[in-house]
């Protein structure tokens, strides 16, 4: 029972990692913010493609957290 218990939370907290790394950002060339959530606030000026990327490829193209969700 003990080891179900620790596979289960292994899982789930690996599920919950992966997610938290899952963002969006406006393709507009002159965004600069990224998105937890694809309904964000922040998104409703975008006026191209909002795209779904990692955290990781939006810190890299010089992306900072949306002031809407910090």
């Amino acid at each position: 029972m003990k080891i179900t218990l620790l596979l289960g939370f292994i899982f789930l907290n690996n599920v919950v990692c992966t997610d938290a790394n899952t963002v969006y950002i406006c393709d507009s060339g002159t965004g600069k913010r990224y998105h937890h959530t694809a309904d964000c606030r922040g998104l409703n000026n975008c006026q191209h493609k909002v795209i779904k990327t990692t955290l990781e490829i939006a810190k890299s193209k010089g992306k900072t957290l949306c002031g809407w969700e910090d």
